[in-house]
């Protein structure tokens, strides 16, 4: 019979080395996720309201991106995509690695 007072300290380390791996995996997910999502925003952008600034720049120009810049365009698509960036770096903030 188990001793009721017994703790199996290699059965709880082990659980916590599984939850410490899952979490870290879904972090690398939604980090994968926020990255995917800047490049798809970005590329509506280019299509749509940066498509004449993509036109008259030559290939190779180097530019540096920013949220703010893509929620500033004036399309309801891409205001919609910057807040769901927004919401999804809290959320990778707050998530305790």
């Amino acid at each position: 019979m188990a001793d009721a007072n017994v703790v199996d300290l290699d059965a709880r380390r082990k659980r916590a080395e599984a939850y410490d791996k899952r979490l870290r995996e879904l972090v690398d997910l939604i980090a994968d996720f926020r990255s995917d999502l800047e490049g798809a925003a970005f590329n509506l952008a280019l299509a749509g309201p940066w498509r004449e600034w993509d036109e008259s720049v030559p290939a190779g120009t180097v530019i540096t991106l920013s949220w703010q810049a893509l929620g500033d365009t004036g399309d309801a698509n891409l205001d919609a995509v910057a807040r769901i960036e927004r919401v999804v770096a809290l959320a990778l903030a707050q998530l305790v690695r």
